[in-house]
């Protein structure tokens, strides 16, 4: 992916991480050693000039965003006098490469402390709750009965949150797929699971994903497993992805 996309490793295993039965999406030529995309796994939009991944992925890929433009009203704006500053959107940027070449994904201009994060997920998560609740019927039932028929779409963000590890300042990033169409559905698809945004940029409790007790002599896990990594690649490109399916009672992106 990270050489038909230009998207850097740390987003492509994210991306891969989620997909189901990705070796539909694959091909590899005879004399070649690497798998490419196949043709037509990802197309150029050309009214708003995105390369469109489409794929169907597992249920809680995909989450919704603080920057959707209709809870944008829920925040404050950086031009207003009396703003707090911990409900003020940080400014994004375009995401770049170690050389400084631009990447096909977002990021924040500044690493973001967790307490204004979780603090802006939470305003976001009870405006997009409120909107939903304008539909007239629960969404996230709607979706358990009859799956999901509507395609989302999302672009990676990596998320750089600022954090104290043992006395010393540290820099996480985060992988966050945000949908840029279809927030409130990837809210719903999150529900069904028990999980929220918060769980993508702060970590999911360790009892909810079944792992073995550890063996005498082995350290206790954490409470929370969260991701972090960070490796780069190269070439820039507008890219978002379409993820598609719908199963009933099992919730996939779209």
């Amino acid at each position: 992916m990270a050489l038909d996309t230009g998207l850097p490793q740390l987003v492509t295993d994210a991306i891969a991480a989620y997909v189901i039965r990705p070796k539909r999406y694959l091909t590899k030529a005879r004399n070649e050693t690497v798998h490419r995309l196949r043709p037509g796994v990802i197309v150029k939009d050309d009214q708003t000039g995105l390369h469109v991944l489409s794929v169907t992925t597992h249920g809680f890929a995909g989450t919704p965003t603080e920057y959707n433009e209709r809870v944008r009203s829920a925040f404050d704006s950086p031009a207003q006098l009396d703003a707090s500053p911990d409900r003020v959107l940080p400014r994004l940027t375009t995401g770049s490469g170690p050389n400084g070449t631009a990447l096909p994904f977002v990021t924040t201009a500044e690493p973001v402390e967790p307490t204004v994060l979780n603090t802006l997920l939470g305003i976001m998560d009870v405006a997009l709750t409120e909107a939903d609740h304008k539909r007239g019927y629960d969404l996230a039932e709607d979706m358990t009965v009859f799956g999901q028929t509507n395609r989302t779409m999302h672009v990676p963000f990596v998320r750089t949150i600022t954090e104290n590890h043992q006395g010393a300042p540290v820099i996480r990033k985060v992988v966050d797929l945000v949908a840029i169409k279809g927030s409130n559905r990837s809210q719903a698809r999150l529900k069904l699971h028990g999980l929220t945004a918060r769980s993508i940029a702060f970590g999911v409790p360790i009892g909810m994903l079944d792992l073995p007790e550890p063996t005498a002599g082995q350290p206790a896990p954490p409470e929370y497993i969260a991701g972090s990594r960070d490796k780069t690649t190269k070439t820039p490109m507008t890219w978002s992805m379409c993820c598609a399916s719908h199963r009933p009672g099992r919730p996939q992106c779209p």
